[in-house]
């Protein structure tokens, strides 16, 4: 695996995951669960909106969640 992937806890169990590891599930839902609760701090300081608020996190969420598993197959198909 290429240094690079192991950037982040989050980066590290999506490696695992796109690897087929299905004991990563759970960390990558946790990674993502913990990202949505910031992304939504995040927005209501920043003045977003409660009425989305969750939704749009949890949304923001998934799309990084889904980039970092994308990333990381496209790492470790590269460094093989």
């Amino acid at each position: 695996m290429a240094t690079d992937v192991q950037a982040s806890p989050s980066c590290y169990s999506a490696t695992r995951l796109a690897r087929g590891d299905a004991r990563a599930v759970g960390e990558v839902l946790l990674h993502g669960a913990v990202r949505a609760a910031l992304l939504a701090a995040g927005m209501a300081i920043a003045g977003h909106g409660t009425k989305y608020l969750m939704r749009d996190s949890i949304a923001g969420a998934v799309m990084l969640e889904v980039f970092l598993v994308g990333w990381a197959v496209h790492q470790d198909a590269r460094s093989r």
